[in-house]
């Protein structure tokens, strides 16, 4: 019976548990925000008490998606059931730390993503773009990508960290560069995603009034 690599399994394993958490809590903001957009009904969040951001992206939670999310975590586990005992106690704080810093990135990469609708039509065919390159990144390590290209997937559009930077930190422990990479990473898509988000929402104001 063939194995699969130990840290390709956690990889993988890794990468579905952020994307299946993300999509489960955040639904309605990569789903919907491009018909809301064009059909109005930002105003329905915009006239509400509370943030607007927060308040439409988690308008809609879907279970089926969260469920599977709770299986990942046990997959790591068995994967790991013959090294647990060689496994150093502050790998697993650093794993949750990092899959929390990726789960932040990839919310603020889709809202950047959804708010290209105030400008476009429909940005929802860079969502399946994005969806091919993160397939792509949760099976192979970075050391796949050509030297050229590392930079690019690992911090301009950054699949190839999303999940590796997590999955490092639990097989191989902390690495301060990774991680300072990982946090500048989340910084940068926070930054542009909420500045897309403010000028979107100004010309959308501007045009329904």
């Amino acid at each position: 019976m063939l194995k699969y690599p130990r840290p390709l399994a956690i990889l993988f394993a890794t990468g579905q548990l952020i994307f299946y958490i993300i999509y489960g809590i955040f639904t309605n903001l990569f789903d919907n925000i491009s018909i809301d957009v064009e059909r109005g009904n930002l105003d329905y969040y915009l006239l509400k008490p509370i943030n607007p951001l927060f308040n439409y992206s988690t308008r809609k939670f879907e279970l089926v998606w969260l469920l599977p999310s709770m299986l990942f975590p046990f997959l790591i586990l068995i994967v790991e059931r013959d090294a647990i005992t060689g496994l150093s106690f502050e790998r697993w704080p650093l794993y949750i730390l990092s899959i929390s810093l990726s789960i932040a990135t990839m919310y603020f990469i889709y809202l950047a993503i959804g708010t290209l609708s105030f400008w476009f039509t429909d940005s929802r065919f860079l969502y399946r773009i994005f969806f091919s390159l993160w397939d792509m990144a949760n099976k192979f390590p970075p050391n796949i990508y050509p030297e050229k290209a590392l930079p690019i997937f690992m911090f301009l559009v950054p699949v190839g960290l999303l999940a590796y930077a997590p999955a490092y930190f639990l097989i191989y422990g902390f690495s301060l560069q990774l991680y300072i990479l990982q946090i500048v990473v989340t910084v940068l898509f926070c930054v542009l995603s909420l500045s897309l988000w403010k000028l979107g929402l100004r010309k959308y104001t501007s045009a329904s009034s």
